[in-house]
């Protein structure tokens, strides 16, 4: 036996025995990689990360994040990433690009997947594993699944997959809702990539971390060996505390970054079929747009007086719990929409598509609001815009749905077990 498989066999048994005298509160290093820092916390996807490693440390474990530099000043975010975790930041531009997509027809890898990987990236994450000693490494994201290989290298520890979403089904879903016919072509030779990568890269870790039994279901069709575990995002225990303020009649709020694919796509799609629909019956009727890019979107005059939007604000709940109802009018996407349990734990009614609400378990008119047509999805704003639902029963069932599933603490607590139970596995 080489002298690197006896020090890896060695480390593994001490971190098994460490954990097992420390039962009742086991104490774990833990290296969390990610392809964003998530701070500002001002979307979906750096919620979910930011929770984790903020929830992780409170149940007492010490995190050590990795994770690229987008933008943003570095002392805005690395004083209060400080605070949850030892942070190495990437400084990397890993923005889409035409030339890029066109590049990537070649590669096997899918686009969004391959720009993720780089040369830097590698560099610092081996310096961490040849300076530090980690129990486990909690990977968000398919587009850092390569650093898996990395670590395997050296150290020999369980390696988690935290999936966000099942990327082949949103490129699945778009492809199909995609009406341009180079960019349908475009997406469906994306989906067929994504299909085999993600199949074959999840069948690598100790555990892929799903956060809906749908994408789970999904994903264990193409291959029934892969180690899944179900685990859903969190909420801030915070916007349970606040309390409805008296809502601007007529009013309709959307939520998300048209940086993301499906948000943008959603939102034209409402914009351009279901809201004109509304302002027929009711011509009053006001949208707010908030989220990065929303102040760019082009508005066609019929509606142009009736779309106010926000881009970046400064108070997101005093906005959202001004407004009468939340739309979410997502075709195509997978995983959880973070902003649906967020608004429903602060007391929000929303009216979403079935895509959108995916995964969550709510019900239809008992504490969220569904409907997929054009038309169906126009008919239920106006009903509920003309007080046909009980809008405090509706607020009042979805906050106590979301306070006895979706705390961070609970949450935590499954992630540390799935994390216990592939230490326990390892090696055997």
């Amino acid at each position: 036996m080489s002298l690197v498989i006896c020090i890896f066999s060695f480390q593994n048994r001490l971190t098994k025995i460490k954990l097992i005298v420390n039962k009742k509160n086991p104490f774990m290093n833990i290296l969390q990689i990610a392809p964003q820092i998530p701070y500002p916390v001002v979307d979906g996807g750096k919620i979910a990360i930011y929770g984790v490693t903020k929830s992780l440390m409170e149940l007492g474990h010490k995190v050590d994040f990795i994770g690229y530099r987008k933008e943003f000043e570095e002392s805005k975010y690395s004083v209060e990433m400080g605070k949850i975790c030892t942070l190495t930041i990437v400084k990397a531009n890993v923005n889409n690009t035409v030339s890029g997509a066109v590049k990537n027809l070649v590669s096997k890898v899918p686009y969004n997947i391959g720009k993720f990987k780089t040369v830097e990236f590698e560099e610092q994450l081996i310096k961490l594993l040849k300076s530090k000693t980690f129990d486990v490494v909690h990977i968000e994201h398919l587009h850092m699944a390569w650093t898996y290989d990395v670590v395997k290298k050296y150290q020999n520890i369980p390696v988690i997959l935290r999936q966000h979403n099942l990327e082949m089904k949103i490129m699945q879903r778009y492809a199909k809702e995609e009406s341009n016919f180079f960019l349908r072509s475009y997406c469906k030779l994306q989906a067929a990539k994504f299909t085999e990568y993600e199949v074959t890269t999840c069948a690598k870790f100790d555990n892929c971390m799903m956060i809906t039994e749908v994408d789970e279901e999904t994903l264990l069709k193409y291959n029934n060996n892969i180690k899944t575990s179900v685990v859903p995002a969190g909420v801030d225990e915070k916007l349970f505390n606040l309390s409805r303020v008296s809502a601007e009649p007529f009013s309709l709020i959307h939520l998300g970054s048209m940086e993301w694919l499906p948000n943008k796509c959603g939102l034209e799609w409402y914009l351009s079929e279901v809201f004109p629909l509304i302002l027929e019956k009711i011509p009053e009727t006001k949208l707010y747009l908030i989220g990065k890019g929303t102040e760019k979107i082009e508005l066609c005059e019929k509606i142009s007086d009736n779309v106010i939007p926000l881009g970046f604000v400064d108070d997101l709940w005093k906005e959202v719990m001004s407004k009468d109802l939340a739309i979410v009018p997502l075709r195509s996407g997978s995983g959880m929409r973070i902003k649906i349990i967020e608004m429903m734990a602060a007391g929000q009614n929303i009216l979403s598509t079935n895509v959108g609400a995916e995964g969550i378990g709510i019900t239809d008119k008992k504490n969220i609001l569904l409907a997929d047509s054009a038309k169906d999805f126009a008919d239920e704003t106006i009903n509920y815009s003309q007080n046909k639902y009980e809008k405090s029963a509706l607020a009042q069932n979805a906050k106590e749905f979301c306070s006895e599933r979706f705390k961070w603490n609970v949450i935590a607590k499954k992630i540390e077990s799935v994390y216990l139970e592939a230490i326990k596995n390892i090696g055997n």
